[in-house]
């Protein structure tokens, strides 16, 4: 193939792209939806909040040691009433989760090893702070009377690496931003790059340009218009997130070979059908397409993710999970390189066999 009739045909689709709207609309919508969710969403789980008031004895340590034993699971502010009466009124106006009337003397009371009455001031409604705040008293007291637990308990974490845990891992945000990222390269591949192909075809333009250049030259070049407009959109919509894959290679690997077989296909739905059925049926066509990427990883039937892995996006997205936290979240990632592999020498054999076998 030559070089030069390739770049000539590839700049001609780009200035005709810049003035297309359909093109633009391709590109634009899933680049504005990946800004939306990286807005919206936060990967970052924030801890509950509660508010204690308290009265009663101003020396007590017992508030201050409820929030220290709390401090990992439940965000605390602690509030002073002046008596019993104003406690009461904030718990009834919702404006404090648990109320304490400690009485006088009572930590002294505690590690003599009497039994002071502690008056615990709910809502009718509580609050998972209030109860978790709640639930808390009897070891704390227990703590300040000197006495241990009859156990020691040790509590550990073990993380699944499995598809139900891809959020946990990953983050909704960036979860959902590579899902944005996914989609963009499917609008472009599979709706701005056919609807180029399907206009010269319509216009016959495509019969004036095979009589200088060869089918190959042809796909070459909008299949690198695909390619460029890609370059451009996905490193500038992590780089508008902020998001930067800790395995850069990995991630960048995924998403070329997923770019390569997905053009391809495009190109196919280029030459298959004219301009106007693009129009009327791209986006259905482009569904089945988009759906893995907004569902690789999550809870699914067996079935459905069986399904899913017949298509290139799962594949993609899966490459671009590990790519983007770092971890192993999916294995035999060489499988999913060669299913994308097959994808795209079909699409662009038969692709080449269409154009090769048209009516001019």
């Amino acid at each position: 193939m030559r070089l030069s009739p390739i770049l000539t045909i590839f700049r001609k689709d780009v200035f005709d792209a810049v003035r297309d709207a359909r093109v633009l609309v391709a590109i634009l919508v899933p680049f504005g939806i990946g800004v939306f969710y990286n807005v919206i969403m936060d990967d970052e789980v924030s801890q509950p909040e509660a508010t204690i008031v308290w009265t009663g004895d101003r020396t007590s340590q017992l508030p201050e040691q409820i929030i220290n034993a709390t401090s990992g699971v439940v965000d605390t502010t602690m509030q002073q009433a002046a008596d019993e009466e104003e406690l009461r009124q904030q718990i009834a106006d919702e404006n404090a989760d648990i109320g304490l009337i400690i009485p006088v003397g009572f930590d002294t009371s505690v590690s003599s090893g009497d039994r002071p009455d502690l008056v615990v001031v709910l809502p009718e409604s509580p609050s998972f702070g209030g109860d978790y705040l709640a639930a808390s008293i009897q070891p704390v007291v227990r703590a300040m009377a000197g006495q241990g637990d009859p156990i020691q308990m040790e509590y550990q974490t073990v993380t699944a690496i499995e598809s139900g845990d891809v959020l946990s891992q990953v983050g909704i945000r960036r979860y959902f931003v590579l899902a944005a990222a996914t989609m963009l390269i499917g609008m472009i591949a599979m709706l701005a790059v056919p609807v180029i192909l399907a206009d010269e075809a319509d216009k016959h333009t495509l019969d004036a340009l095979v009589m200088i250049v060869s089918y190959p030259e042809v796909i070459a070049a909008k299949a690198l218009f695909g390619f460029a407009y890609i370059l451009l959109s996905i490193p500038l919509l992590l780089s508008i997130t902020g998001i930067m894959p800790e395995n850069l290679l990995l991630f960048a690997a995924g998403m070329t070979a997923f770019s390569v077989a997905l053009v391809g296909f495009g190109l196919l739905l280029g030459s298959l059908f004219n301009a106007t059925q693009l129009n009327t049926w791209g986006g259905i066509l482009l569904l089945p397409v988009l759906f893995p990427a907004f569902a690789t990883g999550l809870p699914a039937p067996r079935a459905v993710e069986i399904a899913g892995l017949m298509l290139p996006t799962s594949h993609a997205t899966r490459i671009a999970l590990n790519g983007l936290s770092g971890d192993a979240i999916f294995n035999n990632l060489g499988l999913s390189f060669l299913a994308m592999g097959a994808w795209a020498v079909t699409g662009y054999g038969l692709l080449l066999w269409r154009l090769s076998n048209r009516e001019s």
